[in-house]
């Protein structure tokens, strides 16, 4: 078999046992390790999603996201806004976020305490009918205000306290932007540390080098 032909079955297999029927309006090509991926989705989040799934595969260089975001109608920005309220309902710790949106595209603002409630403002924004693109203006009120060792002694304790050996993932801070190193035995593992990370106050950005240790 071919690498082009095996990177797209891989991708497509993927695809259909973590997005089930979605995946059926999804078409993948593969041309020297660039992956196109063509079809037509109901939201932004999944429309990303097909994309973070796809780029799990061994083989992949780079990605071309070419799926459109559909909906039934026009839906007015007003409407998006709306839908995208409702999404942040339920959310307390959003409470200080708002959103604009323009021609599908959703612009937050506000301010949040960390970098995980940040990113769950994006990524609850992805979800809502009519939304094609978001952009984030919100702002993270711990950054620059706790130091790198106390961020560093929090991610530790966080990582024992969630089962995860601190000793196999080694933890850089500088000037809030942390680094994760290391080894873990599963991707889920490696997503917890990340997560662990983020909810972190002060942390203002996190670059996630972990891999998975080999059985």
């Amino acid at each position: 078999m071919l690498e082009n032909e095996r990177i797209e079955n891989e991708i497509r297999d993927l695809l259909e046992r973590e997005l089930k029927e979605l995946s059926m309006d999804i078409n993948v090509k593969c041309v020297n390790g660039h992956v196109t991926l063509y079809g037509i989705v109901d939201t932004l989040s999944e429309k990303l999603a097909v994309e973070e799934l796809a780029s799990r595969i061994d083989g992949v260089d780079s990605i071309e996201n070419s799926i459109t975001v559909s909906t039934d109608g026009t839906i007015e920005d007003k409407e998006i806004e709306e839908n995208v309220m409702n999404k942040f309902k339920g959310h307390p710790e959003l409470t200080s976020v708002g959103v604009q949106v323009q021609r599908g595209t959703a612009i937050l603002k506000g301010r949040v305490k960390t970098l995980k409630e940040k990113k769950l403002a994006m990524k609850l924004a992805s979800e809502a009918l009519g939304i094609k693109d978001v952009v984030s203006h919100v702002e993270i009120d711990s950054l620059y205000k706790i130091d790198d060792v106390t961020i560093n002694n929090r991610i530790q304790t966080e990582l024992v306290n969630n089962n995860l050996d601190r000793n196999d993932i080694r933890v850089f801070v500088d000037n809030g932007s942390v680094r994760l190193t290391g080894y873990v035995d599963s991707l889920h593992d490696m997503e917890t540390a990340e997560e662990i990370a983020e909810g972190i106050e002060g942390v203002r950005n996190v670059k996630n080098f972990l891999k998975i240790r080999r059985k």
